[in-house]
């Protein structure tokens, strides 16, 4: 820049009462305008402060709500953990039940085919007291003639006792 531009831009002081009036009305103004400024940033600073304390209530809310929701986590847990100990326990009843009627249904079987045998024994030996009756019958009955063989006699003789022997035995089982 040049003198001319540099003494243009400086300002020129003020004569009379006029420059005294205009320098104390500056003065008045930038004061006025230091207190409104300071006024300002003291409220600046209050309203940061309260915007501070509230972020450190909204952290301790959320402190608190993350121990909360770390509870209920854990419920969720323990929750978890109860129902598969549950579902285990439900397991062991069931293969428990599953055995027992398992075991029943066996059991069942075998009494029937108990029963089915002792009924068959029943008809065997029933049957067989008939056969011996019989047997008896024939042998007491039994006419001999006189031309009559006396080994076939022998041998309708052994066979009737071996008839009565099974009868025996047979009706023994029973």
């Amino acid at each position: 820049l040049s003198a001319a531009a540099a003494a243009e831009n400086q300002p020129r002081p003020e004569k009379g009462i006029m420059g005294a009036v205009a320098r104390n009305a500056v003065q008045v103004a930038q004061g006025m305008l230091t207190a409104f400024n300071t006024s300002m940033n003291k409220a600046w600073r209050q309203e940061d402060g309260l915007w501070f304390a509230h972020l450190a209530e909204c952290r301790a809310q959320d402190v608190e709500w993350m121990q909360w929701q770390r509870s209920v986590w854990a419920e969720e847990a323990e929750d978890r953990r109860r129902k598969l100990k549950w579902k285990e326990e439900d397991m062991v009843q069931r293969n428990l039940d599953n055995a027992r009627s398992l075991w029943l249904r066996f059991v069942e079987r075998n009494r029937r085919d108990v029963e089915e045998k002792s009924e068959q024994l029943k008809a065997v030996s029933s049957l067989a007291a008939i056969f011996a009756g019989f047997a008896v019958v024939t042998l007491t009955q039994f006419n001999l003639q006189q031309n009559f063989s006396m080994t076939l006699v022998g041998i309708y003789g052994i066979l009737t006792a071996l008839v009565v022997c099974c009868t025996v035995f047979l009706g023994s089982v029973y």
